[in-house]
């Protein structure tokens, strides 16, 4: 899970943290 939050980081922490949160859903 840390490593997917740290390639979503780059892309922005709030459409990271958005799209952990889809991601973890699925």
């Amino acid at each position: 899970m840390l490593t997917v939050r740290l390639h979503l980081d780059p892309c922005g922490a709030d459409n990271g943290a958005l799209r952990v949160i889809a991601g973890s859903h699925l």
